[in-house]
């Protein structure tokens, strides 16, 4: 009978280059330049690993609001940051009936507080708002 013992790492096989590009757009955004990175490929192959080892990583502080698209055929509009608003404390100033500039206002208030990271996933999914 042989004993297969698992074993777990937080190694991701070469991603080195993606976190390099994520890590240099982290830094021309706390330098006072915004950034916004695409992160883009097949179902499966391990954008929000990568995603989620770059927010592991960033300095203490550093707010990560995640909020994901719907797959819906009619998804909330402007679902994403409905969540982020929801989960950063402020959904009380907006529900799905807030105006999208209101929402989009009460995001870039939560933005420009202190060095933060949103991740939108699954952006295919994304209303036409």
């Amino acid at each position: 009978m042989a004993i297969i013992e698992s074993v777990s790492t937080d190694v991701l096989v070469e991603r080195e280059e993606p976190l390099e590009a994520l890590g240099a757009a982290r830094a021309a955004a706390a330098a006072g330049h915004g950034r916004l990175v695409v992160v883009g490929g097949e179902a499966g192959a391990g954008k929000t690993s990568l995603v989620q080892r770059f927010a592991a990583d960033l300095p203490a502080g550093t707010a990560v609001f995640w909020g994901a698209c719907d797959p819906l055929a009619t998804p909330r509009p402007l679902g994403p940051f409905l969540e982020i608003a929801e989960s950063a404390g402020i959904a009380g100033v907006l529900d799905t009936g807030s105006a999208p500039h209101a929402i989009a206002a009460a995001v870039l208030d939560l933005v420009q507080e202190r060095e933060t990271v949103l991740v939108v996933e699954d952006a295919h999914w994304a209303d036409e708002g």
